[in-house]
């Protein structure tokens, strides 16, 4: 090919891709992965094609916005932070700003070694992305060079600029609507204390049982997680006389392994017993029941999280604190009511 006529159709023809795809990749827009965005620019530089390396110097130019997350979350099949990433990176090129995730590694974590992006990479703001560490998490944010928002975390202590979903209220949610179908019967599923938000989700379950005359013990959690920072634990269902009619989950991944462990006893879900949880994001293939959650706003934590560092970046007027971005229940197929008998 002459380099001085190619046409992005001439680059897509020669890589045997879409158009699309590489109308994306030039032009910095979301849609493509990483891989497959930097292949397409190197072949085109191949073939001449001008555009490319402009565009690839001016992204260069954008700030960047570094992007931590424990690589324990991100690595998950299932992975809600990697979709949170996804958002994040598309409203930052929104914001013409340019995006580095970066994996909290166990060997990172003991030795309280910072990421690339605030060496030599020289981000301009930092987005800290879920549960991390508590040593970790106060050593960066109170040695951070640069503007930083928390994500999907926050630090009582400090008052940090954090932006959460409504874990409180989005599981009072959650319970309310099991209770309003006539269950009275219902367990927490989920290890309290082993982040902030699984904590949160148990005192909204404590509240709406409350409100019914219900009591609840720290006794009748059904753990689903031994530590903060792993899944290596098996978890444990009561024996069937003992079962509930209904479980609330602290998250999807935790709801799906319920209905499985449930199906393997013979149960049906909902037929026997009624399973939410708490997300509204769950990989395809994890769960064959439609589950009833609370679907966490993820595109509004993200444009609202970007929007909040650049005015940090920019050195502007903002107000300080926690923002509180709310979801939705979602009603789905995995909640029965209960006749009168049954209760």
């Amino acid at each position: 090919m002459n380099g001085s006529g190619i046409t992005m159709a001439d680059l897509a023809a020669d890589m045997g891709i879409s158009l699309t795809a590489v109308s994306r990749a030039l032009s910095g827009k979301p849609g493509v992965s990483d891989q497959l965005r930097a292949q397409i620019i190197e072949r085109a530089r191949q073939l001449g094609y001008r555009k490319a390396v402009t565009d690839e110097a001016a992204a260069a130019s954008r700030p960047l916005v570094g992007v931590l997350v424990t690589e324990h979350f991100a690595n998950r099949q299932s992975s809600y932070y990697q979709k949170m990433y996804e958002y994040l990176k598309a409203y930052a090129q929104a914001e013409n700003q340019r995006t580095s995730l970066c994996l909290l590694t166990e060997e990172m974590t003991a030795a309280m070694q910072m990421p690339p992006f605030l060496g030599e990479r020289a981000a301009a703001g930092m987005v800290l992305m879920g549960p991390m560490d508590s040593a970790y998490f106060t050593s960066i944010t109170q040695h951070s060079p640069i503007p930083y928002v928390c994500l999907d975390t926050a630090d009582e202590e400090h008052e940090l600029d954090s932006v959460l979903t409504d874990n409180f209220f989005g599981m009072y949610q959650m319970t309310r609507y099991l209770l309003a179908r006539g269950h009275r019967k219902i367990r927490f599923v989920g290890t309290v204390g082993s982040t902030e938000a699984i904590t949160d989700r148990y005192y909204g379950f404590v509240k709406a049982m409350e409100e019914y005359a219900l009591k609840t013990t720290r006794a009748e959690i059904i753990p689903d997680r031994a530590t903060r920072e792993g899944y290596g634990f098996k978890m444990q269902l009561p024996d069937d006389p003992e079962l509930p009619t209904a479980f609330v989950c602290n998250c999807d991944q935790t709801a799906a392994k319920v209905i499985t462990l449930l199906e393997e006893r013979g149960l049906n879900v909902p037929k026997d017993i009624s399973v939410v949880g708490f997300d509204g994001y769950l990989y395809p293939g994890l769960c064959d029941v439609a589950l009833t959650s609370y679907a966490v706003d993820m595109e509004g934590m993200a444009s609202h999280c970007i929007r909040l560092l650049g005015r940090k970046i920019r050195k502007e007027a903002y107000k300080r604190g926690v923002r509180i971005i709310e979801g939705q229940l979602a009603e789905r197929q995995s909640v029965r009511a209960l006749a009168a008998h049954e209760r």
